[in-house]
C-alpha cells in the first residue's frame, strides 16, 4: 500500500508540474535564452593538446568503459564563443570515450525558449522519453524537479572526483538536499542596472551615477522619457516573466513573494504591506509618472532590444548577457552599470540563478554512469579554463562567475574591471528566486500585468485573489506531500 501511495503521490506531482508549466507556457511572450553567446569565426577542432584520433580513457573515480548509448539535451554548438567550445569538448570526449554513443536531440532552450524547453522536458519525464543528462536544471526549479525525482543522486559518482571538492558552497546549495548531490553547476549569473551613458548625458544627467534609489529612479526616468522622439526611460518585463523582476522589488521594499519554512513547507505573501509597496510602485512608474514602455507583452529580448538601439534609456541586466547587447549593436563605451537602486528597506537585494546539468531518473545504472562522465567533462576545472580562453580568443568578454573557488575567470577574460567590480557587488547581497517561482508565476504574473495595462486596476483586490488561488492550487497540494 505504501509503495502504491509513494507512486500515485509522485505521478500526481509530476502531472501538476507539466499542467502548471504548460500553462504558463501558452500565456508567454518572448523569453530570454538563459545562456545567449555572440557569434565567432570556428575554430579548428584539433589543438597540440588534444592530438587526433581516439585515445584512452583518463582513469577517474570506479569508472569502467562499458559499451552504452544515451540520449543528451545538449549544449547548443553554433558558431558562437560558447558554441564553439561546446562542440570541441564534445568531440573531444567522443575520443575519449568511444565506447559512449550519444544521441543529441534538438529542443526548444536551442531556439532561445527557455519555458518551452521546461515544459518539453517534464512531458518527457512524464512518458519516459527524457534525457539521460540534462543541462536545464534551474536553480528556480531544481528543488521542486529533485522533488519529484526528476533528478538521480550522484554521491557515488562524485566522491572521488577531486574537482568536486572545489566547487563553491553557493553554487551547490540548491542541488544538495537530505544530504544527498543531484546536480554540477552550469552557469551562474546576477541581475544588475544597466543605464544608456549617452542618453543620460542628452537628458543632463551625469553618466558616472546612476541612481541609487526609488526616488532617483522615478527623477531620473521622467527626465529620460521624450514621447516626441518615442523614447522612453525605463523597461519593466510585463509579460508572463514579470516577476523575475518584480520579486526584486518586493526584496528591496523588505517583503516576499513566497518562502520556505525549515520542514519545506511553501506560503505566499502576497497580501502583505510589502508586496503591494512593490505593486504600487509599478503603478506609478506606469500610470503617475508614464515613463515605461507601452507595449507589457514583450519579453526581455526585445526590451534589450529597445535599450540597445536607443529606445530605452535604463533597464536590469544579466551579467552573462553581454554578448546579446553587443550582438544588438550596443557599444560597450556606451553601456553603464550599476547595482540596482536602494528601496524603502535599504537594501539593493538582486536576482541571482543559473542552472545545473543533473543525471535524470530514467535508464539504466551504466547509463547514469556514462551521463555523469559526460556531465564531469563538460563541468571539470579543464573545461571552464577552456571556455574563458575561447571566450577571450572572440573577444566575448562577459564578466562571468566561476563555480570553483581556485579558478579567477579574470585571469583568463579581459573583463572591464568596472563592471566586475559592479557585478561582485551585487553578488554579495544576491539571492536565489522565490520559493516555487516556476509553479506560482501564473498567479502572481496576471497581477502585474493587469497593473501595468489598466490604470483603474485595484491592487488589493488582484494580490488577494492570486494569493488565495495560489494557496488552493500549488500551495496546499505542495504542503500536504511534504
Amino acid at each position: 500500500m505504501n509503495m502504491l501511495y509513494s507512486t500515485i503521490k509522485r505521478t500526481v506531482c509530476l502531472l501538476l508540474t507539466v499542467v502548471l508549466l504548460f500553462a504558463l507556457y501558452s500565456c508567454s511572450g518572448p523569453t530570454p535564452d538563459p545562456d545567449p553567446v555572440i557569434s565567432v569565426p570556428p575554430v579548428d577542432t584539433e589543438s597540440p593538446t588534444d592530438p587526433p584520433g581516439n585515445s584512452t580513457p583518463p582513469p577517474f573515480n570506479d569508472y569502467v568503459p562499458k559499451e552504452v548509448s544515451i540520449v543528451l539535451w545538449d549544449l547548443n554548438t553554433e558558431s558562437t564563443a560558447k558554441g564553439e567550445w561546446a562542440r570541441i569538448r564534445q568531440e573531444k570526449f567522443a575520443r575519449q570515450y568511444p565506447e559512449i554513443s550519444i544521441t543529441r536531440l534538438a529542443t526548444p532552450m536551442q531556439a532561445g525558449d527557455a519555458i518551452g524547453d521546461r515544459v518539453a522536458f517534464t512531458t518527457a519525464i512524464a512518458s519516459g522519453t527524457a534525457p539521460h543528462a540534462y543541462h536545464g536544471g534551474h536553480f528556480s526549479l531544481m528543488t521542486q524537479w529533485i522533488n519529484n525525482d526528476f533528478a538521480y543522486p550522484i554521491d557515488e559518482y562524485v566522491k572521488n572526483w577531486a574537482d568536486f571538492s572545489d566547487l563553491t558552497d553557493a553554487s551547490m546549495k540548491l542541488a544538495r538536499m537530505d544530504g544527498k548531490v543531484y546536480g554540477i553547476p552550469e552557469f551562474l549569473y546576477v541581475l544588475c542596472f544597466a543605464y544608456n551613458k549617452d542618453m543620460y548625458r542628452a537628458a543632463g544627467l551625469d553618466p558616472d551615477r546612476p541612481p541609487e534609489t526609488w526616488e532617483e529612479l522615478v527623477s531620473n526616468s521622467r527626465k529620460l522619457t521624450t514621447p516626441d522622439k518615442s523614447r522612453y526611460g525605463l523597461s519593466l518585463i510585463g509579460n508572463s516573466f514579470a516577476d523575475w523582476w518584480f520579486q526584486m522589488f518586493v526584496w528591496q521594499a523588505g517583503g516576499e513573494l513566497s518562502t520556505f519554512d525549515d520542514a519545506g513547507r511553501v506560503s505566499v505573501h502576497y497580501t502583505d504591506p510589502a508586496v503591494k509597496e512593490a505593486l504600487q510602485f509599478y503603478y506609478d512608474l506606469r500610470w503617475t509618472h508614464d515613463v515605461l514602455q507601452s507595449d507589457f507583452s514583450i519579453g526581455a529580448n526585445d526590451l534589450w532590444r529597445d535599450f540597445t538601439t536607443g529606445k530605452c534609456a535604463q533597464t536590469i541586466y544579466s551579467s552573462h548577457f553581454y554578448e546579446v547587447f553587443v550582438s544588438m549593436g550596443m557599444d560597450e563605451a556606451n553601456l553603464g552599470l550599476a547595482t540596482l537602486p536602494v528601496g524603502p528597506s535599504g537594501t539593493d537585494v538582486a536576482a541571482s540563478g543559473g542552472a545545473y546539468w543533473f543525471v535524470t531518473n530514467q535508464g539504466s545504472d551504466d547509463q547514469k554512469r556514462a551521463a555523469f562522465e559526460y556531465i564531469r567533462f563538460m563541468t571539470s576545472k579543464e573545461a571552464m579554463i577552456e571556455l574563458y580562453e575561447t571566450m577571450e580568443a572572440y573577444g566575448a568578454r562577459s564578466p562571468v562567475f566561476s563555480f570553483y573557488k581556485d579558478i579567477d575567470p579574470s585571469d583568463y577574460i579581459s573583463f572591464n574591471r568596472t563592471w566586475t567590480s559592479t557585478f561582485n557587488r551585487a553578488l554579495a547581497s544576491a539571492r536565489e528566486e522565490t520559493a516555487l517561482v516556476e509553479s506560482l508565476r501564473p498567479y502572481i504574473n496576471p497581477v502585474i500585468e493587469t497593473v501595468l495595462i489598466n490604470r483603474n486596476a485595484d491592487l488589493d483586490t488582484l494580490l488577494s485573489n492570486a494569493e488565495r488561488n495560489a494557496i488552493n492550487d500549488v500551495v496546499t497540494p505542495y504542503n500536504r506531500n511534504r
